[in-house]
């Protein structure tokens, strides 16, 4: 009498739910009992096994591993892969949403993270994560590294996790550690990494660490407050050319950080240039004013107690000369501004000059003929 062989559909039948509901593998050792169990309580022929060995089970899924149309494979001792996927990547609605919640935590997840969100076993998770990527639910971004993104099925309807958010709040400065940035995206800062961060707008690799895009602003009131007291010290006064202040702002800015020089794009260092020009103008406290069809800055509160304090020096000599009329003291005051100098240039003395002039006008008019100026 032949030897009595499984019944094989029965058998793939309780495989089938001995499997990991959500990534597919059974261990054979722990899922022996599970296996026997289910097959013993299903209906088989008569010419078939009623229970089913160990060795029983395991030459027929070895056997499954070797026909295409079961989708059993054998990936490690005793360990296999029962296809857990639908027809469709779209109908994995539990393996997309557990996709989805990593992503939204790092928008860059290692091979390791992905072991713990589907209980993977540790030396054979790489077949459900091939699977993954193979689906088009996850993207590979490194040959050499094992570090993954959502892939094309998800990215369009995925949620943003709040990567800037992320970055700029771990960030110093808007300069974000390497450290820091690999905690935030659970992955090596590999070229692989680094390179799609800058792609997407997040960063700027600068060697070891990295600008937040972000958290540009930062940086540039950063790099105004370091340069802050030597462009300051650029002024002889009040004020100062603006071609002048511009250039100087950039020279000081460049020579005081390393980090700027570190940025390849120079559109991006102008505009970097430019956002701490604009912090140091407020921090000044300054003003952009035109003088004889050329550009000037002034330290606004200063320029005002300037232009007082040389008012007061001059307008009570020329109250005392005793003049019929006003404009005798105006010409009398033009000629006292005339000793007003600095090393800014002369449009810088211009400005000055023709400030302090309208100054004792106004005290002119207003003191010595009782109306104002405006009249």
């Amino acid at each position: 009498m032949p030897l009595r062989s499984p019944d094989t559909e029965a058998l793939e039948d309780s495989i089938r739910a001995a499997a990991n509901d959500l990534n597919g593998y059974v261990n054979l050792p722990e899922k022996r009992s599970f296996i026997q169990k289910e097959y013993a309580e299903k209906e088989t022929g008569r010419l078939n096994l009623s229970e089913v060995s160990h060795d029983t089970i395991r030459e027929v899924l070895d056997k499954f591993d070797e026909d295409s149309r079961k989708d059993i494979h054998h990936v490690g001792d005793e360990v296999y892969f029962v296809n857990p996927f639908s027809a469709s990547p779209s109908e994995d609605t539990e393996i997309i949403d557990r996709i989805e919640d990593t992503y939204r935590v790092h928008i860059v997840f290692s091979g390791e993270t992905l072991r713990r969100t589907f209980d993977l076993p540790m030396d054979h998770a790489d077949y459900f994560i091939n699977s993954l990527v193979n689906r088009d639910l996850l993207r590979r971004l490194s040959r050499t590294h094992d570090v993954y993104t959502i892939g094309s099925q998800l990215e369009e309807n995925s949620d943003e996790p709040g990567i800037e958010e992320r970055l700029t709040q771990e960030a110093t400065n808007g300069i974000i550690s390497n450290d820091k940035f690999e905690n935030i995206v659970d992955a090596p800062a590999v070229p692989a990494v680094t390179s799609m961060f800058e792609t997407d707008g997040y960063i700027i690799d600068l060697d070891g660490e990295y600008l937040v895009l972000e958290a540009q602003s930062d940086f540039e009131g950063y790099l105004a407050r370091q340069v802050e007291g030597d462009v300051r010290d650029e002024f002889d006064g009040p004020v100062l050319l603006e071609s002048v202040f511009e250039n100087e702002v950039r020279n000081h800015v460049t020579r005081n950080s390393s980090k700027l020089s570190g940025i390849s794009d120079e559109h991006r260092r102008e505009d970097i240039l430019d956002g701490a020009e604009s912090e140091l103008r407020t921090r000044l406290g300054l003003e952009s004013k035109e003088t004889n069809g050329s550009s000037i800055v002034v330290l606004t509160e200063e320029l005002e107690d300037t232009v007082r304090e040389k008012a007061d020096n001059i307008y009570p000599r020329i109250a005392d000369e005793n003049h019929a009329t006003a404009n005798a003291y105006y010409e009398s005051a033009e000629g006292e501004v005339e000793s007003i100098s600095t090393d800014g240039g002369e449009l810088v003395n211009e400005y000055l000059r023709e400030a302090v002039l309208e100054e004792v006008w106004q005290r002119v008019q207003t003191d010595l003929f009782n109306r104002d100026l405006e009249e």
